[in-house]
C-alpha cells in the first residue's frame, strides 16, 4: 500500500498520510452501545479487533503549507502509553513522509490541531541532544481555547500536554482561537465538541469544491448512522448536535469528508436515504 495519496481540491493541493493503523476492542469502543445496531456496520479484523487509520492532512496552497495535526510522533514513552491501550502497526512515520514530499519542516507555516489527544499532539515536539525542540519551528499552532487554555485533568492527556504545549508556548509558536477561525483563505475552522471541549473541523473551499477534515468526530461508519454512539469519557450530549450539523452541511454542499480514523485515506461522502443516510466510501478523491 502507498501510504501517500495526493488530489487536487480546487486551487489546494492536499495529501493524505497513512502513519499506520490502530487497533481497539469493539466491545469498549461501542460500551453500553446495543450490538445489534453496530454489528452490521463494523467491520473486524480476523482478530476480532476495529481497524483505524492514522491520517494526517497536508494542505498546499499558494503561499502556505498547513498540516492538519501532527500524529503518534516518535517512540517516546507517552507513546508506549497510547500504543498499550491502542497496539499500532506503523506505516510512514509523519517527517519521513514530509521528506519524501520535499517538504521540509521548517517550511510548514501552519499546524492546526483537531483536538488535544495524545495521537493528534504527540508528533508535535522531538528529543534531540537532550532537549525538547518543536518539530515546526516556523509554525503557528492553532488548537480551540477550549482544549488549549487549559491542562487535561485525565491523567494521560495531562501527560501529553505537558511534555509538548509548554515548548510551544516558549518559542511563541502556540495560539488559541475561538469557535470560527480562518487558517488561509477558504480554510476554516468550525467548533465541534464531544469528542473533547475543544475539538473543531476544518473545512476547505475552493472553486465550487467543498471538504471537511472532521478529526475524531467519526471513528467508524456506525457513528455518522448512529449520532449517539459515542466513546467511553466522551460528552455524548455535544457530540450529537457536532454530527448531526456536519452531517447536513456535508450532503448539502455535496462536501468531501476526510477523516482521521478511518482506514487510509479516510474518504468519504455522506448522502441521503429515504431511511437516513448513507456513508460512501471515497478509495482515490
Amino acid at each position: 500500500m502507498n501510504p501517500l495519496h495526493t488530489f487536487k481540491l480546487g486551487d489546494f493541493e492536499v495529501t493524505i498520510i497513512s502513519e499506520g493503523n490502530v487497533f481497539g476492542d469493539p466491545h469498549i469502543v461501542f460500551e453500553g452501545m446495543d450490538e445489534n445496531r453496530w454489528r452490521p456496520l463494523t467491520t473486524l479484523d480476523d482478530q476480532g479487533r476495529m481497524v483505524f487509520g492514522l491520517n494526517i492532512i497536508l494542505i498546499r496552497s499558494a503561499d502556505r503549507l498547513i498540516l492538519l495535526d501532527t500524529g503518534i510522533g516518535e517512540p517516546s514513552p507517552a507513546r508506549e502509553r497510547f500504543e498499550s491501550m491502542f497496539p499500532f502497526s506503523p506505516h510512514l512515520p509523519l517527517l519521513e513522509a514530509l521528506d519524501r514530499l520535499g517538504v521540509a519542516p521548517d517550511n510548514v507555516t501552519d499546524v492546526v490541531y483537531s483536538h488535544v489527544h495524545a495521537d493528534h499532539i504527540m508528533g508535535t515536539t522531538v528529543e534531540r541532544n537532550g532537549a525538547r525542540v518543536p518539530v515546526y519551528r516556523n509554525a503557528k499552532h492553532v488548537m480551540h481555547r477550549a482544549d488549549g487554555g487549559t491542562v487535561p485533568e485525565r491523567a494521560d492527556r495531562k501527560a501529553n500536554f505537558d511534555l509538548h504545549i509548554p515548548i510551544l508556548q516558549a518559542h511563541g509558536l502556540f495560539h488559541l482561537i475561538e469557535d470560527a477561525h480562518e487558517v488561509a483563505p477558504g480554510i476554516t475552522t468550525i467548533h465541534a465538541p464531544g469528542e473533547s471541549p475543544g475539538h473543531i473541523l476544518v473545512r476547505l473551499e475552493s472553486l465550487g469544491q467543498i471538504a471537511y477534515y472532521v478529526g475524531d468526530l467519526f471513528h467508524d461508519p456506525a457513528e455518522a448512522h448512529h449520532v449517539d454512539f459515542a466513546w467511553p469519557g466522551r460528552d455524548a450530549q455535544a457530540m450529537v448536535p457536532s454530527r448531526q450539523h456536519l452531517i447536513a452541511r456535508a450532503i448539502d454542499e455535496n462536501a468531501l469528508i476526510i477523516v482521521a480514523h478511518t482506514p487510509f485515506p479516510g474518504t468519504a461522502r455522506i448522502l441521503r436515504t429515504d431511511g437516513g443516510i448513507d456513508w460512501q466510501v471515497v478509495a482515490r478523491p
